[in-house]
């Protein structure tokens, strides 16, 4: 039985000389070092994993913040850019004539098919655009007035039985929305106001003018 006793002052026990040759041929061991390894890793890959999915929901989180406040920004943009149009519709049907004056096109229907007066200074700006070449090039028409614009939009109903088709002049984030308003809930309950896009649901009109706002309409359709 080995004794406790100390040699010389400063010396090291018998216990301690054997529990220094126990721990070296532990570490002396292949198998116990390889065991320990493991257990090493495993322990740091567990807190790489943790820390790493940390900063993912971090990331994940800011990225999802982003994208709102992004889509904030950009519904503020197509606000702007659509009270801009206040005073413009779209014309589509109207007949191409060589050397015409759009200006005097757009009155002298206005007068005829509408039985709306108006003179050539209610116009501020008048021109047609570029089409596919299969239709005729629809005409834009500005305005100077927004109740000159209502007032021809709202006698549109007049066109029936017609070529001639008017429509407001949306932004194209909002003509993308009415398609698939359209699209989804048919031609007969959509429509647009002032801009915005209007659905006829069950539980009365609704309006929409965002993605979020069409999303909802969709889950609750």
């Amino acid at each position: 039985m080995p004794t406790t006793r100390s040699g010389e002052s400063g010396g090291i026990s018998d216990m301690d000389l054997l529990a220094q040759k126990v721990v070296d041929k532990l570490l002396a061991s292949d198998v116990l070092t390889e065991k320990f390894k493991s257990a090493i890793s495993v322990s740091i890959k567990e807190e790489l994993s943790t820390a790493l999915q940390v900063y993912e929901d971090k990331i994940n989180a800011l990225e999802r913040e982003l994208k709102e406040k992004q889509a904030e920004v950009d519904n503020i943009l197509d606000a702007h850019e659509q009270y801009t149009r206040v005073n413009s519709i779209r014309i589509f049907g109207v007949p191409e004539e060589p050397n015409e004056k759009v200006s005097e096109v757009v009155r002298n229907m206005c007068q005829e098919k509408l039985n709306c007066v108006i003179s050539i200074s209610d116009i501020d700006i008048c021109h047609r655009l570029p089409s596919d070449g299969k239709t005729q090039k629809p005409i834009i028409v500005k305005f100077v007035r927004r109740d000159i614009k209502n007032q021809i939009f709202y006698n549109k109903k007049k066109l029936k039985g017609t070529s001639i088709v008017i429509r407001e002049d949306l932004t194209r984030h909002r003509m993308l929305l009415l398609k698939e308003a359209v699209n989804i809930f048919g031609s007969k309950r959509v429509w647009t106001s002032d801009g915005k896009i209007c659905v006829k649901t069950d539980t009365g009109i609704k309006r929409c003018t965002t993605r979020q706002h069409l999303n909802n309409l969709v889950r609750n359709k």
